[in-house]
């Protein structure tokens, strides 16, 4: 028989989500709310985002939710400084990926072993910072993909710093050198030949990504370890399997009916029991008689 592992309260959270998110688009296509969707929405966005955080501070072994938790805060909180006009437009975009990016970050910094959300972390940071740098500067086409190399290329500079013997990050810096030589000769290019060539020969970029991940795996695949022992002390043996086991033949039952009653010793009395036994009278001088005698009568 099949059992629904599903919690009664997730089946019930996911149904309020739909039954109000559902509302709130029919509403909105009514032209309910006129000019109030926006903070309706961005309210909506608050709660769920909340409800995801809370879940993840509750459990932390559940690393999932704080992913969509500070996405959706991130949306409710671009929403309102939109609507409050708190912050340039340059920076929303900024707030929204950084949100994202930052659930990445409390996965890795909270639990080393999963070091693979640097990279998504990483690159949503480098693009929100990418998104005001060109909104607040004037660099070309070029400059701009050069800055995204030298970005994406520190993040795996991040991966092979941190790389130890529970963690073989070795291979990042196949990718970390390329993608930062690469940026840096698409920063300093010129327009002409030098733009030209660039555009030919970035997607040897994907081959050294390729390569370095290539080289990551392979490095993991066939490991053997074999245990030396030391000088002056015995090599464990191994341990012999387990001899089967040899089921003998059940004793034969004897039925209740055919087993002989056990009879109780008859009973005394106190006083018998302790009343010593009787010494045996000597036998009297009178009462014997001469042996007789066998000799032959003259």
């Amino acid at each position: 028989m099949v059992r629904n592992t599903r919690r009664p309260s997730d089946a019930l959270i996911w149904g309020i989500f739909l039954f109000v998110g559902g509302l709130i688009l029919l509403l909105n296509n009514l032209d309910i709310f006129g000019s109030w969707i926006a903070w309706v929405a961005a309210a909506a966005f608050a709660v769920a985002g909340l409800y995801f955080v809370g879940r993840f501070v509750g459990n932390r072994r559940q690393w999932w939710p704080i992913i969509p938790g500070l996405t959706l805060l991130g949306l409710a909180a671009t929403i309102f400084l939109s609507e409050q006009g708190l912050v340039p437009q340059a920076w929303l975009a900024t707030i929204f990926l950084g949100g994202i990016g930052l659930g990445f970050w409390i996965i890795f910094i909270l639990d080393r072993a999963h070091w693979w959300a640097v990279i998504p972390g990483g690159m949503l940071w480098v693009i929100a910072i990418l998104a005001v740098i060109n909104q607040t500067t004037k660099l070309d086409n070029n400059q701009q993909g050069g800055l995204l190399f030298i970005g994406l290329g520190l993040v795996f500079g991040i991966l092979y710093l941190l790389r130890n013997a529970q963690r073989p990050l070795g291979w990042a810096a196949i990718p970390a050198l390329a993608l930062i030589v690469f940026g840096v000769i698409a920063v300093t290019a010129e327009g002409g030949t030098s733009a030209t060539n660039i555009g030919k020969f970035w997607p040897l970029l994907a081959v050294a990504i390729g390569l370095g991940l290539l080289l990551g795996q392979l490095r993991t695949v066939g490991t053997v370890t074999v245990t030396i022992p030391s000088p002056g002390k015995k090599a464990v043996q191994p341990v012999p399997p387990p001899q089967p086991v040899v089921e003998s033949s059940p004793a034969p039952v004897v039925p209740v009916e055919e087993l002989e009653p056990i009879k109780p010793p008859p009973a005394t009395s106190t006083a018998e029991a302790e009343k010593p036994p009787e010494e045996a009278e000597p036998p009297k001088p009178e009462n014997l008689s001469p042996p007789a005698s066998t000799a032959p009568m003259p």
